[in-house]
């Protein structure tokens, strides 16, 4: 299949006009769902409240199996229309959670980073925000050479 341009004209006249769903999206373009849930981020679209287009999501969907799966021990949350979901449409709870609690979608730059070092334990107390991997990686160390410290008797 040949991937079409998604033009702003076009994508928001199937999707609002014709109620397409992000799954139809996708194949009418010849690209992934995590592309589309990209156009819409970049063209400012809102996803459309339609009954038709929802009703086909997670339990209502025939071939619902779950709302979760694991990957690299990590739990990931089916949310097709997260503006950062996956090829798949998950999303990775920890996220989920942190902008739940923060009332706004986080930055790709942005890292989640668990307390107890537990990928599954995504309790909003056991989370963390740095503002970008850099940050992340520099508490790493610090932690590290503290708990070298310790262990060395320094």
């Amino acid at each position: 299949m040949t991937r079409k341009d998604i033009t702003k004209e076009e994508l928001y006249d199937l999707y609002y006009n014709k109620n397409m769903s992000y799954l139809q999206l996708s194949r009418e373009f010849g690209c992934s769902i995590s592309l589309i849930c990209k156009r819409f981020k970049r063209y400012g679209f809102e996803p459309s409240k339609n009954i038709r287009t929802l009703s086909k999501e997670g339990k209502k969907n025939p071939a619902w199996i779950s709302g979760t799966i694991k990957r690299h021990g990590y739990v990931y949350v089916k949310n097709r229309t997260h503006p950062f979901c996956n090829a798949e449409g998950y999303v990775p709870e920890h996220r989920l959670v942190m902008e739940k609690k923060l009332g706004r979608h986080l930055t790709q730059e942005e890292i989640v980073h668990h307390l107890d070092f537990s990928r599954t334990n995504n309790n909003e107390d056991n989370l963390y925000l740095f503002e970008n991997k850099s940050k992340h990686i520099e508490y790493h160390h610090l932690l590290h050479n503290l708990v070298g410290g310790i262990l060395n008797g320094n």
